[in-house]
């Protein structure tokens, strides 16, 4: 597909840059990427996913909503990756600098509260990334999700893919346990948080590089450094939910550990 060179500054009308966007977005990259992820994610149905997540939390009594499972559509999770790279991404776009976001291979994704994998698993289709990392603290879904790498190890890599994927167990607020600030790209399905989690998620963004991009659902990021180049609203398992696309805006901050973490 043929690439034009946008400045999003310059757009005129929201139909022009419709237009222009779709323009833009390679859906047969897509479609025929897909066929590959739905081979490495045909042990871990939805059905799997949302029942782990369950039988945990109940064994638990774990209430807060905030846990609760979900997932995103894989051509939705394509079409916000093609905006990065052909549109937001693009050398001089936005504080996306002289050399831009996901313009050449590398760069380092993270999915906050990676459930079973699958976004990790579409990122590394979808782009070749240095490496892919996910964060989840249920033991359940971690355990799957570390079949979702082994799944790409052997069938991923056999495809042609390299990208390193790894998941870890852990709370995705404590950064002395994992410091995801270093992304390019930051994905966290933040539909069913609270007030007090998306704040204590705004303050630790608030230390990514200038020009990074950070992706939430349903819920914007409460941050003044970081700006939203869209919000759309799109289909996923539950429902409905709108996605963010935010852009960091300014220099890395400074960042304490919060309290209960140290």
């Amino acid at each position: 597909m043929a690439e034009i060179d946008i400045n999003i500054d310059n757009i005129d009308t929201k139909e022009d840059e419709e237009t222009d966007m779709g323009a833009l977005i390679d859906m047969v990259f897509i479609m025929e990427n897909e066929k590959i992820y739905q081979e490495l994610i045909r042990e871990i149905p939805l059905s799997l996913g949302k029942s782990t997540s369950k039988k945990e939390r109940d064994e638990q009594g774990l209430k807060s909503p905030t846990l609760a499972y979900g997932e995103i559509e894989y051509q939705t999770f394509g079409v916000i990756l093609e905006k990065i790279k052909k549109v937001y991404g693009k050398p001089d776009v936005g504080t996306s600098g002289s050399s831009g976001f996901c313009q050449v291979r590398g760069g380092t994704f993270y999915d906050l509260g990676c459930g079973t994998g699958k976004p990790l698993l579409a990122a590394a289709t979808l782009y070749p990334f240095d490496v892919c990392i996910g964060i989840e603290i249920l033991e359940g879904l971690f355990t799957l999700s570390t079949a979702a790498v082994v799944s790409y190890n052997v069938k991923g890599k056999a495809k042609g893919l390299d990208s390193q994927l790894q998941t870890l167990k852990g709370d995705l607020l404590n950064v002395k346990f994992k410091d995801w600030r270093d992304g390019d790209v930051v994905f966290c399905n933040s539909t069913c948080f609270d007030d007090k989690i998306m704040d204590k998620l705004a303050l630790i963004a608030n230390g990514m590089k200038k020009g990074s991009f950070f992706i939430t659902l349903t819920r914007r990021l409460p941050s003044n450094d970081f700006v939203v180049l869209e919000h759309e609203l799109h289909r996923m398992s539950w429902g409905d939910a709108t996605i963010f696309i935010h852009q960091k805006i300014s220099e890395p901050r400074d960042f304490t550990p919060f309290p209960e973490y140290e």
